[in-house]
């Protein structure tokens, strides 16, 4: 009696095909983009958060407060306007008007301000909302298409420049 003959490419397709399914099904899974997952905290800094992730990408305009383009501290000002006690729109003013921590006691919503050097020696400061891991959303004057609200990893370079971090809603 004669064996069939065997088909070794079958098994090969059969493979291919098994892994092609898989990596479709991986691709419509259902899990939320990474950018806008932060740790979770109290209402009020839930809601600070939330309402900044939807200024994400908007454009940076000079002296601009919202709610289609931003500055630096207008944007902050912006997020915080519906807040208990809503922060002056002055970046200087808005770094003295919570109480001061500690970056490892960072919390979403938290501010975080930094000194940059321009030109002639000047100092600018900048201010951006805390999100966790080590990441920021900032109105940035940027680049050209750069510009903008950004979700920012406070590297080492914005670590160098830190000045201080305030806190301005309650823990929990």
């Amino acid at each position: 009696m004669k064996t069939p003959p065997r088909h070794p490419r079958l098994p090969r397709a059969i493979a291919a095909a098994l892994v092609l399914g898989a990596a479709l099904l991986a691709g419509c899974s259902s899990t939320p983009p990474v950018e806008n997952r932060v740790p979770a905290g109290s209402a009020e800094r839930e809601a600070a958060i939330s309402h900044a992730l939807a200024q994400l990408d908007k454009p940076y305009r000079r002296e601009a407060s919202g709610p289609s383009a931003f500055d630096n501290d207008g944007f902050i000002a912006f997020v915080y306007r519906d807040a208990p006690e809503p922060l002056p729109e002055a970046v200087r003013a808005q770094l003295e008007a919570g109480t001061p921590i500690d970056l490892a006691d960072a919390r979403p919503a938290d501010l975080v301000f930094f000194r940059l050097e321009g030109d002639n020696d000047r100092a600018r400061l900048l201010v951006g909302l805390y999100l966790g891991d080590e990441t920021m959303l900032m109105a940035t004057p940027g680049i050209r298409e750069d510009a903008g609200v950004r979700r920012l990893a406070l590297d080492e370079y914005w670590h160098q420049r830190l000045v201080g971090v305030i806190r301005i809603l309650p823990p929990r």
